[in-house]
């Protein structure tokens, strides 16, 4: 039976704490969250307001880091220094930089698992695609298209509001959403070896 644990109580949280707690093979022993008017949402969990005091108290096998992204490589330092697995939401890092560091730390500790949580690449239709491009039943793949037409609302960044700012997001839909347009088309079709693109703003919203 793993341990786990979870660190920020925000939106994405609950498709953990549900995930864990319908999970056979899991136990949600603690949660963490600085702000404590959130324990309710695990009330049969321990409940710290600091990731080092939830480590220390606790005989955790993983936690899952479900705050900010500017805050996903520090937490995931934190646990992995500690000997504790670790199941990140994405994006990996804020930047290629810290995601090196994450790169870095995990040859340092090739013990300890750190998992990204891409879980677009379970969906059905996406194996089914994929079996069929690695069958080569119908030839080569020689090109792909990606198209994210999801909406949010000018509320989900000012409910938010890091998620609007460049330091604490590290960028706009590309890093929030379309990462899991990215990583499956990658995984389709081997690495990226060059890029170039605009950056601009469709919609008349209050953020960077």
């Amino acid at each position: 039976m793993l341990k786990v644990g979870v660190v920020g109580l925000g939106d994405i949280s609950q498709i953990h704490i549900h995930a864990i707690q319908q999970n056979p093979k899991a136990q949600l022993i603690a949660v963490c969250d600085e702000d404590e008017s959130l324990k309710n949402k695990a009330p049969h969990s321990n409940f710290y307001n600091n990731l080092n005091s939830m480590l220390d108290s606790e005989k955790l096998d993983c936690v899952h880091v479900c705050l900010p992204h500017h805050l996903h490589v520090s937490a995931t330092t934190t646990c992995v220094e500690k000997g504790i697995h670790v199941l990140q939401e994405k994006p990996l890092a804020v930047n290629a930089k810290e995601g090196l560091e994450l790169v870095t730390l995990q040859r340092q500790f090739p013990e300890i698992k750190i998992g990204i949580c891409f879980q677009n690449r379970y969906n059905d239709t996406f194996q089914t695609l994929k079996n069929i491009v690695r069958s080569g039943q119908y030839g080569e793949v020689i090109g792909v298209k990606g198209l994210v037409t999801w909406f949010r609302p000018e509320s989900y960044y000012t409910e938010k509001p890091w998620r609007g700012q460049m330091a604490y997001a590290g960028g706009g839909v590309l890093i929030n959403q379309s990462i899991h347009t990215l990583d499956l088309m990658q995984l389709l079709c081997g690495n990226v070896t060059s890029i170039k693109g605009t950056v601009s703003q469709l919609l008349d919203y209050d953020i960077e």
